[in-house]
């Protein structure tokens, strides 16, 4: 039933009308009335409830989307991820030596998707020295001879050893070791001396590094 403004809108009405909205029985009150003057929507209590839940379902479903792609992609994450989850298989650190540098393998790490490299790079020379990850960056697996490089992205590593210093840091390579793998190689192709940019025709100075015979656990 609707109802103008002052046409017998009671005292009477109206405390049946509140009681009806505090009670929840909208079915016994209209979707529009006046009352004195302005005009009242009320919003179906049920249809409310029913939007929440979908909501909130909609929201489960979504959160549980974003856990399970982290828990797939979490060890490419580098520093951010799940760097501290996986299976070590260093059985000793091994070293290797270029001139004034000597890099040593610290740990090896394998996870779900990745090898992770600890390593870390002391530079007893008076020139600065860099091991760019992009490009330079190895792994060699022993005895299939499968070879990949690291990820930037993924990898936590400074490429630049000041003169006189050691610096440490992680290699991420984005694969999986072979079951049959007992030894790595790890290192890099390119050691760049002295200054970090280079006038237009001038080539670095350039050699490599690499650390054999990287001794591995079996996978358990």
């Amino acid at each position: 039933m609707r109802k103008e403004p002052g046409d017998g809108f009671d005292a009477s009405s109206r405390q049946e009308a509140s009681g009806n909205i505090v009670g929840g029985n909208l079915g016994q009150w209209s979707e529009h009335h006046y009352y004195q003057g302005s005009e009242v929507s009320l919003v179906p209590v049920r249809w409310m409830r029913w939007s929440t839940a979908v909501a909130l379902v909609i929201l489960l479903l979504l959160s549980g989307a974003v856990f399970w792609l982290y828990q797939r992609n979490c060890d490419r994450l580098g520093p951010v991820g799940c760097s501290s989850r996986g299976e070590e298989r260093l059985l000793a650190p091994v070293s290797a030596r270029s001139g004034t540098l000597t890099l040593t393998v610290t740990r090896v790490t394998t996870t779900r998707n990745t090898v992770r490299v600890g390593i870390s790079a002391e530079n007893r020379g008076t020139d600065s020295l860099r091991l760019p990850v992009q490009g330079s960056s190895r792994l060699v697996e022993i005895p299939s001879g499968r070879t990949s490089g690291g990820g930037v992205a993924g990898s936590d590593w400074p490429q630049e050893i000041p003169p006189r210093s050691t610096v440490s840091g992680i290699l991420v390579f984005d694969h999986v070791l072979d079951g049959a793998a007992r030894e790595l190689e790890v290192g890099f192709t390119s050691i760049f001396e002295g200054r970090t940019e280079l006038s237009f025709g001038e080539r670095p100075q350039t050699k490599s590094i690499i650390v054999r015979k990287v001794r591995i656990d079996p996978p358990r």
